[in-house]
């Protein structure tokens, strides 16, 4: 992993997309996949110095003509509740059968339960 690369090409995208979220992003992330939590830290504090956000992704699905739209963290859908537990269930039982899921490309300085919850609450899932 060329850190140094990942600077460079950073620092062009911003000059040529400066409130294009995507560019902080990838940069971050290419820093946190090198463990290098501080200047990842960096990179988000440049976003928001700047007036940056980057919009939370969402997954989409349609039961009977009707588009239910999922957030990680979002519990404004009426069934909420009942969806987090049934997760917890599966999981659970996954769990139990032996699947250890792959963290590795959870890219947040979270500790190995946090981890799996992320991958686990993750909005495809909920969908």
């Amino acid at each position: 992993k060329n850190v140094e690369l990942a600077w460079i090409a950073a620092k062009h995208l911003l000059e040529l997309e400066p409130d294009n979220p995507g560019n902080y992003v990838l940069l971050s992330n290419i820093l946190v996949s090198a463990k290098l939590w501080g200047e990842a830290s960096q990179a988000r504090k440049l976003m928001k110095d700047n007036g940056i956000s980057k919009p939370p992704g969402c997954s989409w699905i349609q039961v009977r003509n009707r588009v239910h739209t999922f957030v990680v963290g979002d519990k404004r859908n009426e069934q909420s509740d009942k969806i987090y537990k049934f997760l917890k269930e599966i999981n659970d039982k996954v769990r139990l059968a032996g699947y250890l899921p792959n963290t590795d490309f959870v890219l947040q300085d979270l500790d190995q339960e946090e981890k799996e919850d992320v991958l686990c609450n993750h909005s495809e899932k909920l969908a």
